[in-house]
């Protein structure tokens, strides 16, 4: 199925990243059946979208109170709601953080292995080149994802029909979208880099590829956060 097609072109990422391809579809399968899958939990935690909602959940609350003790009870109503919200957003934070930890001990781990650090390799796309999995992989991953928001048009592309359009938009990609691209992840690798920790490292910018036009300048420094596990924002 697509699902499956989706894991195989997924296999050509090996090769940029220096590790060898597996073309073989039963070897494919039975790893990718082998694979532990997590069990969805649900999370429990509350948003208000806006102040109406807002509003309208207190107004509802506060209804239920007599109405000789409505502004004691409008305040406990609130209370209760704030600390009923406080546990599942301190729970957030607690997972939060749980998954940095488990984040970085992956990363701790890729770099024991033998071989490592791994060695990148560029490689571009190319839709017309047999066998480098690249159109299967955005076929696959382009109509399963439609198919999540019940696109019914996604179930009928086929891999032409894909390659087709991957071929218009090709062109589209390799101009401002492509230096927009770029220059985005270059102030990534900087975040990456241990010494670019101060703002003057990171530069916002303008372009205008028509003129050509190419202004930088440097971003203001941004509001600092602290929650309670001490991880910085």
């Amino acid at each position: 199925g697509l699902g499956f097609g989706r894991v195989v072109g997924g296999c050509g990422a090996a090769e940029p990243q220096g590790i060898p391809e597996e073309r073989d579809l039963e070897k494919i399968r039975k790893l990718a059946a082998e694979v532990p899958l997590p069990e969805f939990k649900e999370k429990k935690i509350q948003i208000v979208e806006d102040d109406d909602e807002e509003q309208s959940s207190s107004s509802s609350s506060s209804s239920s109170s007599s109405s000789s003790s409505s502004s004691s009870s409008s305040s406990s109503s609130s209370s209760s709601r704030s600390s009923s919200l406080k546990p599942a957003v301190d729970s957030a934070e607690d997972d939060e953080a749980e998954k940095i930890q488990e984040l970085k001990k992956k990363l701790l781990d890729l770099a024991a292995l033998p071989g490592a650090p791994l060695q990148f390799v560029a490689e571009a796309f190319e839709k017309d080149k047999p066998g480098n999995l690249h159109v299967e992989f955005v076929h696959a991953a382009a109509v399963l994802r439609g198919s999540n928001y019940s696109i019914s048009s996604c179930s009928s592309c086929s891999r032409e029909k894909a390659q087709q359009i991957a071929g218009r938009i090709v062109p589209a990609l390799a101009t401002t979208t492509a230096a927009v691209t770029g220059l985005a992840a270059l102030e990534l690798l900087k975040l990456a880099a241990a010494a670019a920790r101060c703002c003057s490292s990171y530069k916002n910018a303008f372009l205008n590829l028509a003129l050509p036009l190419l202004l930088f300048s440097e971003p203001m420094p941004p509001i600092r956060h602290v929650d309670k596990v001490g991880f910085r924002v």
